[in-house]
């Protein structure tokens, strides 16, 4: 996957082998501290104080319970079966070899509000995951956090199997890099009310719902910055039943990512902002009913959503390249390439779907199509000027999941 990812941005295997090797070794550089349980002093700033498991606590929650305010609880190699509780502190989870731990696959979704996952996060409780396998569960981390900020950050973390590979709802600061989310039997990643959030060399696959969704989530106001607070960068998002990117009413910063082979759309955006640089969004299917199969969606719900889109490629759409429904799309040195249909306009039916379901009353709105230049479509090569088309008798656009 890794591989696959880096060869679409362009930079050789050779140099990436070196980069990760680097990295690798400088990890655990910095984990290695106080192997024994008793750290060596690096500088003026103590290390954390650590508690090892199996080693020097029976379960990992009983390290957790144990190690004050920003310690760090080192995991050894093993299965171990346990939900976590990260609660009223920060605490760091580490893995050392191949630690896994594993509540039972669930067979059915429950209301996001009401998960229980592998590690939570809960009452103001941060830290940092790295270097776990996670299977299981509601989720395979959840955090709620309604009353104060907390920080948490997940790095080269494997979620597997969840209902929901990752729920984060409320005031906290996420930062992911280097993990992977595969088969979930819903959303991949779930976002609500995020403040903020930034994501690097993230790969979602074959969730049953959409791979990244995120519900009233960064600020209207938010200005997109490429690697800055608010940003997906390097996302790998493939083999999603219920498409590969799902925003409502909230904003998305997406850079050099690759979204392929995902079902009804590629981008799915409702009452919302986007922003798309440098991206490959690549051979969106219809979904299990037959329908849709749309590259990006711009939809409409009481305001229409605003679209920037640069550099971008959408290839192999089942429908359409780009759908607009009652949105401003602006494109620039973008190319559309063997989608069934270029653009597919649609002035807004009257009504939508609130977030409760429900289907409320509401006036037409417009919409507005803006060629920066370099705006090209054709098939096999993109060298021709774009056609659009009124959505008439091919239907509506994709809905807005439910969460």
């Amino acid at each position: 996957m890794c591989a696959a990812r880096w060869k679409f941005l362009g930079i050789p295997m050779v140099m990436l082998a070196v980069l990760l090797n680097s990295t690798a070794v400088r990890g655990d550089d910095d984990r290695d501290r106080g192997d024994d349980g008793n750290p060596h002093d690096h500088g003026d700033d103590a290390p954390p104080v650590q508690i090892h498991v199996p080693r020097q606590a029976s379960t990992i929650q009983e390290a957790i319970d144990t190690v004050p305010d920003g310690g760090r609880v080192v995991i050894h190699a093993g299965t171990y079966h346990e939900s976590l509780l990260i609660a009223g502190k920060d605490v760091e989870l580490v893995g050392r070899g191949d630690a896994r731990i594993v509540l039972p696959v669930p067979l059915d979704v429950v209301d996001y509000s009401s998960s229980l996952g592998v590690v939570n996060f809960r009452d103001g409780g941060g830290g940092s995951v790295d270097r776990l396998t996670l299977v299981g569960g509601d989720c395979g981390i959840c955090a709620f956090i309604t009353d104060v900020e907390s920080d948490v950050s997940i790095r080269n973390v494997d979620i597997e199997s969840s209902a929901r590979g990752m729920v984060v709802v409320g005031s906290v600061a996420l930062e992911l890099s280097e993990v992977s989310v595969y088969d979930s039997l819903w959303h991949g990643i779930l976002l609500v009310r995020s403040p903020t959030y930034r994501f690097s060399s993230v790969a979602i696959e074959d969730s049953g719902g959409a791979g990244f969704y995120s519900i009233d989530s960064l600020s209207p106001d938010f200005v997109c910055l490429r690697l800055g607070s608010g940003s997906l960068n390097e996302m790998t998002v493939v083999g999603n039943r219920r498409g590969g990117v799902q925003v409502f009413r909230s904003v998305l910063c997406l850079y050099e990512s690759f979204i392929g082979h995902n079902y009804q759309a590629g981008i799915l955006a409702q009452e919302s902002r986007v922003t798309s640089e440098f991206n490959l969004i690549l051979d969106t299917a219809p979904n299990e009913e037959g329908l849709f199969g749309d590259g990006m969606v711009f939809g409409p719900g009481l305001v229409g959503s605003t679209a920037t889109i640069l550099e971008t490629h959408i290839e192999d759409s089942a429908r359409a390249a780009i759908y607009n429904a009652s949105s401003t799309v602006s494109l620039a040195e973008t190319t559309m390439a063997c989608s069934l249909f270029d653009i597919v306009l649609e002035v807004a039916a009257p009504g939508t779907w609130s977030t409760e379901r429900e289907f409320l009353p509401q006036t037409s709105l417009p919409f507005q199509m803006i060629n920066g230049g370099g705006v090209e479509c054709g098939c096999p090569v993109a060298d021709n000027n774009c056609e659009a088309l009124p959505a008439g008798d091919l239907g509506p656009p994709p809905p807005a999941d439910p969460p």
